[in-house]
């Protein structure tokens, strides 16, 4: 039976610690997001999960998964080459497969087109707009195929948007929005594993993260640490964060073992954590959300400033 997302489903998944407002019941309105639970196949798929841990059947994140995003965003770059259209051509292939959801700890499958990238984008728009609109600079740490910069750009039309990535297909992408569209999007090459490869951060700036630390593992301490050391403002990360994994309930105890052998961000909350305690920065804000697909949950979030 089919099933529309709520605007009490989407509180309940997406606003753990934020107070929603008007808007959102509209863009769910407008959306019509489609789904079917089916819940007598959900230990069929926790077992097949639990196989795919236990056999280790998937690719670990680090340092030498760089030729993989690389080709991940040549997708998109080719794309945006033979169509000339931005949208659907930079949207990351993740959000177009046809892959099994979670909200809420139900095992969902989406029948709306692309429910995953419209469902995000209603909370990401609440994070732009509550967060972002005082900032004259707005960096992505993690910009990919710059589907979230493009984004951000239409929403903040004078604002400066910067995007950082290891991958030069990135570059590459900017490069073609600005011949075909006009869009200047000043995007750098950078290595995340070290903290000299990054420019110098603009004043009044605010940097914002959306799955783009996933693949540093523990390695995380160098972006951090060029960070508090900028003139940063403000940072956002939209993050998995196993911190925030609930350890007695059966499916998120999964989650927190897929995340650990597939080497995803691990440590980060609390090493932030451990210098609020050093006044070093302070935590505005920690939001669980509980959506993402059968192997995380990919949108939590937690908001800090460095102190100076």
């Amino acid at each position: 039976m089919n099933k529309i997302v709520t605007l009490k489903l989407f509180k309940k998944a997406f606003f753990s610690t934020f107070r929603t407002d008007k808007k959102i019941n509209d863009q769910l309105h407008k959306l019509n997001l489609v789904y079917v639970e089916n819940s007598s196949k959900k230990n069929s798929e926790l077992n097949d999960f639990k196989k795919k841990i236990n056999t280790g059947y998937f690719w670990i994140s680090g340092k030498k998964q760089i030729n993989k995003w690389d080709n991940g965003w040549s997708y998109n770059l080719t794309n945006l080459k033979n169509k000339k259209k931005i949208f659907p051509a930079i949207i990351p292939y993740y959000y177009k497969k046809k892959s099994k959801l979670v909200i809420c700890g139900k095992i969902i499958e989406p029948i709306t087109e692309l429910f995953e990238f419209k469902i995000f984008g209603i909370y990401r728009d609440f994070i732009f707009r509550n967060y972002l609109s005082e900032f004259k600079n707005i960096y992505e740490l993690g910009c990919g195929p710059l589907h979230n910069l493009v984004i951000l750009k239409k929403k903040f039309k004078k604002k400066n948007v910067y995007g950082f990535d290891w991958s030069i297909t990135s570059v590459k992408i900017s490069k073609l929005l600005k011949k075909y569209f006009k869009l200047i999007l000043d995007v750098k090459t950078v290595n995340f594993f070290e903290e000299n490869t990054f420019e110098k951060i603009k004043e009044n700036s605010a940097a914002i993260s959306i799955g783009g630390l996933e693949q540093l593992g523990k390695n995380f301490r160098p972006i951090v640490n060029h960070l508090i050391n900028s003139d940063i403002k403000l940072v956002i990360n939209i993050e998995s964060f196993i911190e925030l994994y609930n350890k007695d309930n059966l499916l998120e105890k999964l989650f927190l073992k897929y995340d650990k052998k597939k080497n995803y961000l691990n440590g980060y909350i609390d090493y932030l954590k451990n210098l609020e305690k050093e006044k070093r920065i302070k935590i505005l804000k920690i939001n669980k959300v509980k959506f993402g697909t059968l192997g995380h949950y990919s949108y939590s979030t937690i908001i800090w400033k460095p102190i100076k």
